[in-house]
């Protein structure tokens, strides 16, 4: 370990007589390695990265992999954008750095010095891979350090993920597991060696009733990991079909790739047959039970199942024009009567609404959605007898 030190320069020190800046560097942050665009090799790997972006940047979308440790706080970045829009850009870089003092160069300097010691085949970027970049390496190589950065920063990582996206829908073979709500297509679609399961990279189980608590990804981040797993499975199953769950143009807010939407309109269907009750029993688990396990968890057992009631109660208004007046103050009245009797003790109630909203509403709306695409069944059945479809066509 070595101790490398910078020039104090009193006219920005808060203390008046602080000594020089001491950073701690290690051998191994000192090894130069060549900066790198392989990223397909980043991204399976899991390879550490810092994020340099501004944390707002880093918010909007950014890497499962990668840590924000930012170059320029968010009004930084703002002033310095500005500046750089109306003034140009030595009018920037010289307002950069003035508006950075010393010591906290040296914090954060001293953040991605150890970050390098902790992950020392690690990489950081930007957000292009340009001038930021270039402003890193200098502030690392102040203290004697090395790391390398990713060529073309995020927005070249970012890309090559929507590049995936595009080519692998557009050119692998794709299985699409349909079937009415509660049918368990999710279930079935965690069975089979080539499932993707998007409704988890979404954090959302599909329904209007399928929010989950932590929220959604933003747009970027989704798109990023959906990328991601592609990557994935190309690597391990090259060439083997994608089975995926039919999804319209969403899952929740995050909105399907185009070319995943266009692959859904031609790929061959598998019709997941599950009996009523079953469904019924489905919705139970994963709307009642499952949801309200998850907001107790978080707020504790009043809160929790207060925030619960809220929750069914919104998801059932967000139909409501579609299920039309008389019909969403019936199944309002079941679902709060439903309600009132799991509050003191008995949930079997709520099978009422359910079974309602799926005869009423939504086994309506997907047969005649299924009528304009039957032609592209394949194969329907049990989920027992579809896993054995697919296990055996991908064996051949």
């Amino acid at each position: 370990m070595a101790l490398l030190y910078l020039q104090h320069d009193p006219k920005h020190a808060p203390f008046g007589s602080e000594p020089a800046l001491a950073y701690e560097v290690t051998p191994v942050t000192r090894q130069a390695r060549p900066d790198t665009d392989d990223y397909r090799r980043l991204l399976l790997q899991d390879v550490p990265l810092i994020d340099t972006r501004s944390p707002s940047d880093y918010l909007r979308g950014s890497l499962p992999n990668a840590v924000n440790l930012p170059l320029l706080s968010d009004a930084e970045h703002q002033q310095i954008s500005e500046c750089y829009r109306i003034q140009g850009e030595v009018a920037a870089s010289q307002l950069e750095m003035r508006l950075i003092d010393p010591y906290e160069r040296e914090r954060r300097t001293q953040q991605w010095l150890n970050f390098a010691r902790a992950h020392p085949q690690g990489y950081f970027y930007c957000a292009r891979g340009g001038h930021h970049s270039r402003l890193c390496k200098d502030w690392l190589a102040a203290t004697g350090a090395q790391y390398p950065a990713v060529k073309g920063g995020y927005k070249a990582l970012r890309g090559y993920l929507l590049e995936t996206i595009e080519r692998v829908f557009s050119t692998y073979p794709l299985m699409v597991i349909t079937g009415h709500t509660g049918a368990g297509k999710t279930e079935l679609l965690n069975r089979l060696e080539s499932g993707l399961d998007i409704e988890a990279l979404a954090n959302h189980r599909g329904t209007t009733f399928g929010n989950r608590r932590g929220g959604q990804p933003t747009p970027s981040d989704f798109e990023n990991t959906l990328g991601i797993a592609l990557l994935r499975h190309e690597q391990a199953r090259p060439q083997q079909p994608l089975v995926i769950e039919e999804h319209i143009r969403r899952v929740g807010r995050c909105q399907l790739p185009l070319a995943l939407r266009q692959a859904f309109e031609k790929a061959p269907l598998l019709l997941l047959r599950t009996s009523l009750e079953d469904r019924v029993e489905h919705c139970f688990q994963n709307y009642i039970l499952v949801k309200l396990a998850e907001h107790q968890a978080l707020d504790g057992e009043q809160e929790g199942f207060e925030r619960f009631t809220q929750d069914l109660h919104r998801s059932l208004e967000r139909i409501g024009e579609h299920l039309g007046g008389d019909r969403l103050r019936t199944l309002s009245g079941v679902l709060d009567y439903a309600l009132r009797r799991h509050q003191a003790g008995d949930n079997s109630a709520h099978r009422l609404w359910i079974r309602r909203l799926l005869e009423d509403f939504y086994d309506p709306l997907y047969e005649r959605a299924l009528a304009r695409k039957r032609q592209r069944i394949v194969f329907e059945g049990t989920a027992d007898t579809l896993k054995h479809y697919v296990d055996s066509n991908l064996k051949n």
